[in-house]
Order: structure tokens, then sequence, then C-alpha cells
């Protein structure tokens, strides 16, 4: 049995080198409130410019969820389309929203720790 354990692993490790795959795997990553989606959208288009990859990226989010939550951000204010740039950037009412998400985090912290 372990035998055929340590078969799987290699051909998994091969199969990865076969085809150059890169992978990272946040193992810190746990289950997400709408909230929080929306905070960590904002903040990856904080003061700049950003697409929507990036902001995939930023936030571990998929195509269509994270159109999802950039149209509703829009809808609401928060988030801004720049048409020339193609590029999405945060509002001042996003940055409100973030100071107050920050603060009700920091509340959160400290009662869970008394």
């Amino acid at each position: 049995m372990i035998y055929l354990n340590r078969i799987v692993q290699l051909s998994f490790v091969s199969l990865i080198i076969n085809i150059g795959a890169v992978m990272y795997i946040n193992m810190d990553m746990k289950y997400r409130d709408r909230n929080e989606i929306i905070a960590q959208i904002l903040e990856s288009a904080n003061g700049d410019r950003v697409r929507l990859t990036k902001i995939m990226y930023d936030v571990y989010l998929s195509h269509g969820l994270t159109k999802e939550y950039v149209g509703l951000l829009i809808e609401k204010g928060l988030m801004e389309y720049l048409d020339g740039e193609r590029a999405f950037k945060t509002t001042d009412k996003g940055m409100n929203f973030l100071r107050i998400h920050h603060k009700v985090q920091e509340l959160t912290l400290l009662t869970t720790k008394s």
C-alpha cells in the first residue's frame, strides 16, 4: 500500500513538472463571508487602477464570481470602471466601507480574545 501511494505521489509530481504548472496553495485560506470578499476586492483596487485579472488573482475568485462582485460594487458606488483604461478603482465610498470593515474586524478580534 505504501508503495502504491508513493507511485501516485510521484506520478502527480511528474504530471505537474511535465505540464510546467506552478502551483501555489494557500493553507491559511478559510471560508469568507460576503463582506470579507468585498473588502478584499476593494483593497485590491485601492488607490491603483487595476484590471479584472489582477483582482481575480489577488482575491482568489473565479472569473464569473469576480465579475458578479465587481458589478455589484459598481452598482452600489463602491467601485468605478475607468472605460478608457479598462480598469477599476475604489471610490471614496468604497474607502469608507474599508475603514468601517477594518474597525469591525478589530472589534471582533477584541471580543473573541476576552
